[in-house]
């Protein structure tokens, strides 16, 4: 579980960054905390964590492509449950505009099966040599992993 001093300095930090942004007429939407608990295990069928990740990253979890709104699967599994803030400001979106599409890509189900458990045993060095090398992460090919800010739009 994180530390309340660190979870408090980080959301002080996070309004100053709005106070700032508004400040130069930046119109600031935020997601609503109420729907996560990051302090909490959670769980799925397949596993558990002590603890969720955070929600300070929307560029993670969600992309724009034109007039679409796309969610990633994210690929940590303390990271499941991330989307949840941001569904009501996809569907104020989502609503407001008729072209807007919104896509939600599958979850995946996050199994043991679904990762390489031996990735974190061998030495960063190794790791990122077989990364490049052998293109060895510590996600397996199962299931589709994915970070929006992992992705390129490459053209028109």
């Amino acid at each position: 579980p994180k530390l309340k001093r660190f979870t408090d300095a980080a959301n002080e930090q996070l309004d100053n960054l709005a106070d700032v942004l508004a400040g130069e007429g930046v119109i600031v939407r935020r997601p609503d905390k109420s729907l996560i608990q990051m302090n909490t295990k959670t769980s799925s069928p397949d596993w558990r964590m002590l603890n969720q990740y955070c929600v300070v990253c929307p560029r993670d979890v969600v992309m724009t492509i034109g007039n679409e709104i796309v969610e990633a699967t994210m690929s940590k599994r303390s990271r499941f449950w991330e989307f949840r803030p941001f569904r009501p400001l996809i569907r104020d979106y989502f609503d407001r505009d008729p072209r807007a599409q919104w896509t939600a890509a599958p979850k995946p189900l996050m199994r043991d099966e679904s990762y390489n458990l031996d990735f974190w045993k061998v030495t960063e060095e190794e790791r990122c040599k077989r990364m490049v090398d052998d293109y060895w992460y510590c996600t397996g090919e199962s299931e589709v992993f994915f970070d929006a800010a992992d992705c390129n739009l490459i053209g028109d």
